[in-house]
């Protein structure tokens, strides 16, 4: 007679008791830092870039945007790997623009444009690894993907194709 072996079904495992928070806010973006949450925020009435606590107390951070209230903004946070860009320094999109956002003294500068008439930033994030010298990472509409430089410049460094998406 043949044994029934018994599947291992996987199971989630939180570190603490997972619980709602901040029911009445809509995220475009989200970032964590050591000690609370930065988020980037769609619709009317509320700031775009707020911070969140472990409370889940929504802060707005009394930094100006120049995005629509319906636009979503992607968001990344340096990891201070590269030393043009500190450590909880904030990039943050507005369609094809890239703001540079301080959050210790709290103020946003423009600081970078996709190139082309139609296109607009569909992923950000800080290079960890190291394969892109730590560098910021851009992903445009069309498929193309960019290094961008502490000064602002961006670098081709590959194409996914239209359409793509990527970490923010």
């Amino acid at each position: 007679p043949q044994v029934p072996v018994a599947k291992a079904v996987p199971t989630i495992r939180y570190q603490a008791s997972p619980r709602p928070f901040v029911a009445d806010l809509c995220v475009g973006a989200l970032a964590a830092l050591p000690d609370r949450l930065l988020a980037t925020t769609v619709g009317e009435g509320v700031e775009k870039l707020v911070e969140i606590g472990s409370d889940g107390q929504v802060q707005a951070l009394g930094i100006q945007l120049p995005a629509r209230p319906d636009e979503i903004c992607l968001l990344a946070l340096s990891p201070g790997k590269h030393d043009g860009f500190q450590e909880g320094e904030a990039l943050v999109s507005i369609g094809a623009e890239i703001w540079r956002v301080q959050l210790g003294p709290r103020t946003a500068t423009y600081f970078a444009s996709l190139p082309g008439a139609d296109v607009t930033v569909a992923g950000l994030c800080f290079d960890t690894v190291g394969d892109f010298g730590f560098a910021p990472l851009v992903l445009a509409s069309s498929g193309t993907v960019y290094r961008l430089d502490p000064a602002g410049a961006l670098l081709r460094v590959g194409d996914v194709g239209a359409g793509g998406r990527g970490p923010s």
